[in-house]
């Protein structure tokens, strides 16, 4: 099972996924184009990641985009497209979070970006799931993100697609699958999966990694998610302590 994300930008970390890099084919090109504007709280990481913003300093994203040789970076940069902002952040991955070291996917693949400056625009953020139910297999949902397009480049735009929960825990605990006809591959990791509950975003899933064909060097499905409602009381909590400090 292999990472969809950290498709690297920066030449130092190129190592990580560089073959994605080469060959990469993106399945969210079968997605739509989506307004940003209507999205405010998506954030693209210069690691080639996405992320959610879920507060006005608390970016939500995958643990294994802000690992590098087994080691946490000290700083990354957000930028927030729908403003053209760019904040640096503090990375906080989940404390049991071990970077496997060969792009293949880990539990508790989660982590929090504490920004340096708050978000000062007034965005609607994602809500956290707090019903399982809403994980169910058969469950229609949203993914959206930057990644790679057709010529094996990141996308400028935003892009979106539905995807159907297939089941849970399955390679391990508190992820689930999905699989549909498009979905994320390089530089989706850390992207928000959610659904529509009235003007609500509630955020169900973080892209975490997917199947990746060595021969035809496509990503192929089921694609697997951190789910967000196993991990509502870690997020809470470090939020809490970063307001504390």
């Amino acid at each position: 099972m292999k990472l969809l994300g950290a498709l690297i930008v920066i030449e130092v970390l190129s190592k990580i996924d560089s073959r994605r890099l080469e060959n990469g084919n993106s399945r969210i090109i079968n997605g739509k184009r989506l307004d940003i504007h209507d999205y405010p709280f998506m954030v693209k990481l210069a690691v080639g990641c996405g992320g959610a913003l879920i507060a006005p300093q608390v970016v939500l994203t995958a643990a294994h985009c802000v690992f590098s040789d087994n080691s946490v970076w000290p700083n990354m940069l957000v930028e927030i497209k729908a403003f053209g902002e760019k904040i640096a952040a503090k990375p906080i991955p989940h404390e049991k979070y071990r970077d496997s070291g060969d792009m293949t996917i880990s539990p508790y693949d989660i982590a929090l970006l504490h920004l340096a400056t708050p978000v000062k625009h007034a965005i609607a953020f994602p809500k956290l799931n707090y019903r399982k139910s809403f994980e169910k297999p058969g469950t229609v949902i949203q993914a959206i993100g930057y990644g790679l397009t057709e010529n094996k480049k990141l996308s400028d735009h935003l892009m979106g697609t539905n995807i159907t929960i297939l089941d849970h825990n399955n390679p391990y605990e508190h992820v689930f699958r999905t699989s549909g006809d498009s979905g994320p591959c390089s530089g989706d990791s850390g992207g928000p999966a959610f659904i529509r509950r009235g003007q609500d975003h509630i955020l169900v899933g973080i892209v975490s990694g997917g199947p990746f064909d060595e021969e035809t060097h496509l990503c192929e499905e089921p694609d697997v998610y951190t789910s967000v409602y196993d991990f509502r009381g870690w997020i809470e909590d470090t939020m809490m302590s970063l307001n504390q400090n």
